[in-house]
């Protein structure tokens, strides 16, 4: 298609808007809704079916099953089987004679929904009111005859009971609220005659032909208005005179025109393009009604104010020249942490604080606004962190991430040429927030491209990733992978084409009562995206503080790429990938390493090179956020950061200063660890000074006066340093609201872990003792070593496993996944699957830290795994010993992946997907650090030689 047919059609598009406002009533593109469409058909007046041509709709689309569609989760088909099933019933009792066709269809309807309500997860359901009008539905059937029991019935109806104490006196106010698009739900619990002075100036209950069709039914009188705008909606809805069902909102002229005017603008139409004369009717016709209804509107004339559409008007108009006031928005709407969509809503919206941002954000004013804009922006970039990005309005993941896209990319603008006012922008938010979730949403856009070119192969969600990719081409940091992207782009276009006549043909992604599409949105989109060039970049020269805020050197950066790409997990990944996770990994050091010093002080050990490899283990594991929540991500960075300095803790100090008081160090941990540091759940820490008032070094009076100062000051800072480690894992805010089990499980395997380094040093001397002399750095490992005290298999079972941290943090990570979804863990078969398994990842995660820092532990006396005889004694016919027993642990390690393996499976049978998931990820995690060592030795040098025990 040209670019001038394009453009031909936007204009025709915007045309077509014109021309339907010119309707009283206004407009509206939205699908039929058989939810809706039944309501309509149980209205009669004076004995007699108001709607015949809705019950027809029902009959015509009325499935095999019995049941009537799902469109985009299981609680569509249920509302729309349990609307369907109620006006057959309805219909049935009406009539004097019996209709075995209405009698069959109804049974069958029937069946089907019992079959759906027994497999409904209510903890899966986002739709509008859903709790108030299932039940009401519950009850209307009842009364029908048809009693519905299935698991969730109680639950829902608790929630329902709940919500309409709280929500019912709303109703019987002056002021309009969003109660008043789901009256159907009130039904037999409202006097529908203390409602009547809600209706809009056309007769709607707040544009919901169910809402008020239900008025109609049930009110004690009848409303020849609200009869009048049922008879226009289904008049303007149907095609060549046939009925083809109602919408679920009628009419929404100030969303479906905004939506497109924003869209089609900023995608680079003019308004020449678009026709001055069809934009001039527009523009006055929002312009009036902004100004008609106090600079604040819903989604049609006369209806609730919302914030996404007063917002989107706002951005509107200002596109089209027409700059307005923000002042009554922002004084309706902010609430202390976010923008509501509705005054007293209760639940955030994500896509609504999207639009408020990149309204403020597109105002030649958006510096004096920048509190605001920070507030949207923080709100937005935490959701993503935790990933609470699920929107209410519509379910595609693309079109959140396509309006954060063009909001952050659009922030950063703005920043980077002054205007908005550094002073109030926190730190992290503009160096690490915003930058690594724009590089997430680029690889989560990248990544679910399919084969044809799509995304989700549907129209509407290509036109979404498109213009989430544009919008992102900006970025001075991915300007390497330009031509990647603009040939995603060109891919997503051509399929596009290929689907030219589906444009119109809107997807069921947006959200009401039950879920819709909209032809002029979905044609919208599709234009926006088709307008975009494919082979050409921004031209705009790069602010220098936007491309200062990613400055990992190209040198450093193709280092690690090629020495990732090298690694199992990554080898057959594309370039891009790695490449991009190693920038978003990038943007946490900073952070990583201002809490280097929050417990350790570091002594006697060499550079903390791990700290360039912690965060990138885990933002490649979890593909971005994609598995894993970035926030999660990264506490476990910093918990990652702790383990290696226990690590050196434990082995420059403890094994170094105090090697020869190491009972007394045991006895530290067994006090620490179960002593009153964490108090109860409450996670209440207690000071040092108060843990021990009075016995200043830790000893009694008879040992204190025998011990010189040197070694007082050392076991002072060993305790000190051990009370901090523990109460800072302790103390912890998700580990003292976890639940009893796993925190006792926790402090369990924190006291093995430290008392197994304990164990590790004691073995450690006395095994390299055997030698008279300290290792050095010429010596190898002795052909004929000492005999140790325990066969291998019992030592990589108990120490050896326990001091790679493996078992104590995961632990620790289960403490901070979503409860109750960790419950499962909690005692009997799962939970000793769950330990099998970490064992085993332990036991292999050791000997590939084992094989690949032989040498070093060697060098600084830590007993190695192929120190012990089982290696020693192995037949090298010649050849290298390191190497053979290197290659002989290798062969016990890949043993040990294949028990991992078979005991992921096992648990997958038994624990919820979604802990799967996440339990895959700390896998994973685990095992790469693994493929590292094998690679590369990571760990730090204790420089200065531990003494040994001679």
């Amino acid at each position: 298609m040209t670019a001038n047919a394009i453009e031909r059609e936007a204009r025709e598009l915007v045309h077509h808007l014109a021309i339907g406002l010119q309707d009283p009533l206004g407009l509206s593109s939205f699908s039929p809704s058989i939810y809706d469409t039944a309501w309509l058909s149980m209205v009669s007046k004076e004995g007699d079916s108001l709607f015949p041509q809705c019950f027809q709709y029902l009959l015509d689309t009325q499935q095999n099953d019995g049941s009537w569609e799902s469109y985009s989760c299981p609680l569509d088909g249920i509302m729309n089987t349990m609307a369907g099933l109620l006006a057959l019933q309805t219909k049935a009792k009406s009539l004097l004679i019996p209709d075995s066709n209405l009698i069959s269809r109804s049974s069958r309807a029937e069946t089907a929904l019992r079959d759906m309500l027994q497999a409904w997860d209510i903890s899966s359901c986002d739709r509008v009111g859903f709790e108030i009008i299932i039940p009401a539905l519950l009850l209307l059937l009842e009364s029908q005859g048809v009693k519905m029991d299935f698991p969730e019935r109680n639950r829902l109806l608790s929630m329902c009971e709940c919500k309409l104490s709280k929500l019912k006196p709303k109703l019987l106010g002056n002021t309009q609220s969003t109660l008043l698009h789901s009256l159907e739900g009130f039904a037999g619990i409202l006097d529908y005659s203390t409602v009547k002075h809600q209706k809009s100036n056309y007769g709607a209950m707040l544009g919901s032909p169910s809402s008020t069709a239900a008025y109609l039914m049930y009110a004690p009188e009848w409303d020849p208005q609200a009869e009048e705008y049922l008879q226009k909606v289904v008049e303007q809805c149907a095609v060549a005179g046939v009925s083809r069902g109602v919408p679920s909102a009628f009419p929404t002229s100030i969303f479906e025109i905004t939506w497109t005017i924003v869209s089609l603008l900023e995608s680079g139409y003019t308004r020449e393009d678009l026709g001055e004369e069809s934009l001039t009717k527009l523009g006055d016709e929002l312009e009036s009604t902004f100004t008609k209804e106090n600079f604040l509107v819903g989604f049609a004339p006369d209806c609730l104010p919302d914030a996404d559409d007063t917002a989107m008007t706002i951005s509107a108009l200002g596109l089209l020249g027409r700059p307005t006031s923000v002042d009554q928005m922002l004084s309706e709407f902010e609430g202390p942490t976010w923008f509501r969509t509705y005054s007293g809503e209760r639940n955030h919206s994500f896509s609504a604080n999207c639009n408020v941002s990149l309204c403020l954000l597109r105002r030649a004013d958006s510096f004096e606004h920048t509190r605001e804009i920070v507030k949207c922006t923080q709100f937005l970039a935490d959701s993503w962190y935790t990933n609470k990005t699920k929107d209410k309005w519509n379910v595609s993941e693309h079109y959140s991430m396509m309006l954060l896209a063009k909001s952050f990319a659009l922030f950063l603008s703005r920043w980077g040429s002054d205007q908005l006012e550094d002073g109030k922008i926190p730190f992290l938010l503009i160096h690490q927030q915003i930058p690594v979730v724009i590089l997430d949403i680029l690889l989560r856009t990248l990544d679910r491209q399919e084969e044809d070119g799509s995304w989700a192969h549907e129209h509407e969600v290509t036109a979404y990733a498109i213009l989430t990719l544009r919008a992102l081409l900006q970025l001075s940091w991915i300007q390497s992978h330009q031509p990647e992207i603009l040939s995603r782009i060109s891919k997503g276009q051509e399929y596009l084409h290929q689907k030219r006549s589906n444009w119109t043909k809107g997807s069921y992604l947006w959200i009401e009562k039950v879920a819709y599409s909209s032809s002029n949105l979905s044609f919208a989109y599709c234009l926006s995206a088709t307008k975009i060039s494919p082979t050409s970049s921004p031209t705009d020269t790069p602010s220098l503080k936007i491309s200062s805020l990613i400055s990992i050197p190209q040198k450093k950066l193709s280092a690690f790429q090629s020495f990732f790409s090298c690694l199992p997990p990554f080898s057959s990944l594309p370039s891009y990938k790695i490449s991009l996770w190693l920038l978003q990994a990038s943007l946490f050091v900073p952070a990583l390493s201002k809490h280097r010093f929050d417990i350790f002080a570091r002594k006697n050990v060499s550079e903390d090179k791990y700290l360039q490899y912690i965060p990138f283990t885990w933002i490649a594991i979890s593909g971005g956020g994609s598995r894993l929540g970035l926030q999660i991500q990264w506490e476990m960075m910093r918990f990652s950061l702790l383990m290696y300095q226990i690590d050196e803790f434990m082995e420059a100090v403890v094994g170094g200063e105090m090697h020869r008081d190491l009972d007394w160090v045991r006895g530290v941990v067994r006090e620490v660890c179960r002593s009153g540091i964490w108090e109860g759940t409450t996670g209440k820490k207690r000071g040092f000074e108060e843990e021990h008032e009075g016995d200043m070094e830790g000893v009694d009076t008879h040992e204190k006066s025998n011990v010189d100062h040197t070694k007082s000051k050392a076991r002072k800072d060993v305790r000190s340093t051990l009370t901090n480690f523990t109460s800072h894992i302790l103390t912890h805010p998700r580990v003292a609201s976890s639940p009893t089990w796993l925190r006792s499980w926790l402090i369990q395997e924190l006291e093995i872990f430290l008392l197994s380094h304990i164990t590790h040093i004691s073995q450690s001397q006395e095994f390299f003792s055997a030698f008279q002399t300290a290792p050095s750095e010429t010596a190898t490992s002795p052909s004929i070593p000492p005999l140790l005290p325990q066969p291998y298999h019992t030592w990589i079972h108990t120490t050896g496993s326990n001091t790679t941290s493996c078992p104590f943090s995961f632990t620790f990570y289960l403490c901070l996944l979503p409860f109750p979804g960790t419950l499962f863990l909690a005692s009997g078969l799962p939970r000793y699957l769950v330990q099998s398994m970490c064992r085993h990842l332990a036991i292999m995660c050791r000997q590939h830290n084992d094989i690949g820092s032989v040498a070093r532990d060697w060098l600084e006396g830590n007993l190695n795994s192929v120190d012990f005889g089982e290696f020693t004694s192995l037949d090298v016919g010649g050849a290298n010993l390191d190497a053979v027993r290197k290659a002989e642990l290798l062969k016990v390690a890949d043993y040990e992946r294949r028990c991992l393996e078979q005991g992921m499976q096992e648990l997958g049978k038994v624990v919820d997907g979604d802990v799967m998931q996440a339990l895959r990820v700390f896998v994973e995690v685990t095992d790469l650090y693994g493929q590292i060592y094998l690679a590369r030795d990571i760990g730090v040098k204790v420089q200065a030689a531990k003494t040994m025990t001679k």
